[in-house]
């Protein structure tokens, strides 16, 4: 009897995947550039592989753009780009909207609304162990 593959979410990247924050107005002096948010890689639950997807072989990246609040919740997460599977890139989305917290940027010391770009990795592995 077969084995079914079991199915893993990663983190892409090393170390995360940043962009630079959204700030308000047009900026004017030097050294004012607003910093980047970060991935709390620590505590930040992975997505759940939806049992449908891994039964049906689904694997890719979803990489999701990340508005982050002062706060370093996640205020608004959207596809970037698709995994090609809208089943891998909702559990992607769901997870982090409701589950991730991130470093925000700081501007004067203060944190500030930021932007992040999180690629997600769904995986299958033969379990055989």
């Amino acid at each position: 009897m077969a084995t079914s593959p079991t199915g893993q979410a990663s983190i892409g990247g090393t170390g995360g995947s940043t962009t630079g924050g959204a700030g308000e107005g047009g900026g004017g002096g030097g050294g004012g550039a607003l910093g980047e948010a970060r991935v709390a890689y620590g505590v930040n639950p992975l997505p759940p592989y939806p049992a449908a997807a891994r039964r049906m072989g689904m694997e890719g990246v979803v990489l999701l753009g990340v508005i982050v609040a002062p706060d370093g919740r996640a205020r608004e997460v959207r596809v970037v780009r698709s995994s090609g599977h809208a089943m891998l890139d909702e559990a992607a989305v769901s997870t982090v909207r409701a589950h991730w917290r991130f470093i925000p940027a700081r501007r004067d010391g203060v944190p500030v609304e930021s932007r992040a770009d999180v690629p997600i990795r769904f995986r299958l592995t033969d379990d055989q162990g």
